[in-house]
């Protein structure tokens, strides 16, 4: 089943964020139709997110903050017109790239259920429309890409109200979903060996593009998928989550071992690392404000030319290393000796070596002048040379966090 996506519009209340409203439709005789809401930032985290695969994509145009464009453009409408065709010139790139959505997160993106069935027609949303007044999916990637900008925000004296307004909105019914009376819930409870089934079918994907220019990657893919399907048995309330996989390649290139040493060597790093992984990347939510915090004490230079300059958000960059577990930033033999490290160090470990590596760039990075320029740079970090003595480095800033002597070292107690 193949899907189109189409941004029919956009909501906002004064002086609050603004909603896109996402029309997707399922192609086949008697197309079904649903409607789902996100705003402008989890578009531009879900770019980032698909950009290493499909480097093609349209940019999200226009650029810039949305208080910045009120001030500076006269017709402040037309602005967000230009701004919802982008986006559906962005969804219909990436639905020609996947049109059958494989991809997972770009499914929960879009709010389409894992079976690809759609509950209603269209002709039955319509009836529909009335039930309540501005339906919003609050999908997990919602969550992670607002939630430490929404507390930032609500500083003001608005702060209950504003809260309490999002909570009620976020409760009523997506019209999206279907309406399950007690009695039908039994027999759509997904069985755990539905979801096992389903993950096994993402990590034979995703373990077939892990590490791609590493030659000794292809001896030992099997295992790779045979360590993600044994942890997905163990740990059914997280199963797999892309970006696992680049763990368990490093674990299994270590050379010497059984299957059964690295399904156990896996285990221990996951009972470590889980929160990285879990729905809403809790690691990731607290571990950028802590990254902010560093660059504002250490590097504000840096930080001001990221943030302001070329209008770069951590959020967008981030995620993306770090559930790959810097696989998408270092190359697999650095990995093998920082894999250790970050198991034993958690998020201050995460927070030192992103911000070594953004040092060990800066100057590629100061010379950017646009976010299209410094995007190509990070995620090109890969295929150039590793900070030298990086996880020597590490280790030496870390422990001045833990000892105190350092001024950002509440980052070591979180």
């Amino acid at each position: 089943m193949t899907y189109r996506a189409t941004v029919i519009g956009y909501d906002h209340d004064l002086l609050g964020p603004v909603w896109f409203q996402i029309r997707v439709v399922s192609s086949g005789p008697a197309a079904q139709v649903h409607f789902t809401w996100h705003r402008f930032n989890a578009f531009k985290h879900l770019a980032e997110y698909l950009r290493h695969r499909c480097p093609d994509l349209p940019s999200l145009q226009p650029r810039g903050h949305l208080w910045e464009r009120a001030v500076k453009v006269v017709n402040y409408s037309v602005f967000l017109k230009e701004r919802q065709q982008s986006l559906t010139a962005f969804l219909q790139a990436v639905l020609v790239a996947d049109p059958t959505v494989e991809d997972v997160l770009l499914r929960e993106f879009l709010h389409l259920p894992s079976d690809g069935a759609y509950p209603r027609t269209e002709d039955e949303l319509r009836n529909v429309d009335d039930e309540c007044d501005r339906p919003r999916s609050c999908s997990s990637m919602d969550k992670f890409m607002e939630s430490h900008r929404d507390r930032q925000r609500c500083s003001t004296g608005d702060f209950g109200v504003r809260l309490e307004q999002e909570a009620s909105s976020c409760r009523k019914r997506c019209a999206s979903l279907p309406l399950v009376s007690l009695k039908d819930e039994e027999p759509l409870a997904e069985t755990e060996d539905q979801r096992f089934s389903d993950h096994a079918v993402i990590i034979a994907r995703d373990v077939a593009r892990v590490f791609p220019s590493h030659h000794g990657i292809h001896h030992v893919r099997l295992e790779i998928a045979e360590v993600l399907r044994a942890y997905a048995r163990q740990d059914p309330d997280l199963g797999y989550t892309q970006g696992m996989c680049f763990a368990a390649g490093v674990v299994c290139l270590k050379s010497g071992a059984s299957l059964e040493e690295k399904v156990q060597r896996f285990s221990e790093l996951m009972k470590d690392l889980r929160d990285l992984w879990m729905p809403g990347f809790p690691l990731v939510e607290q571990g950028v404000p802590a990254l902010e915090s560093m660059l504002a004490s250490k590097d504000p230079e840096l930080l001001h030319h990221l943030y302001h300059n070329v209008k770069l958000d951590l959020g967008m960059v981030v995620p993306g290393a770090w559930l790959s577990i810097f696989g998408k930033w270092l190359p697999v033999e650095v990995l093998e000796e920082l894999v250790p490290f970050l198991q034993h160090q958690g998020l201050p470990g995460f927070v030192v070596v992103t911000f070594l590596i953004l040092l060990a760039h800066r100057d590629k990075l100061l010379a950017a002048r646009s976010l299209e320029e410094i995007l190509p740079r990070i995620n090109g970090f890969s295929s150039e040379p590793a900070p030298d003595h990086l996880l020597l480095n590490s280790e030496v800033s870390v422990h001045q966090l833990q000892s105190g002597r350092d001024s950002v070292s509440w980052i070591a107690a979180m």
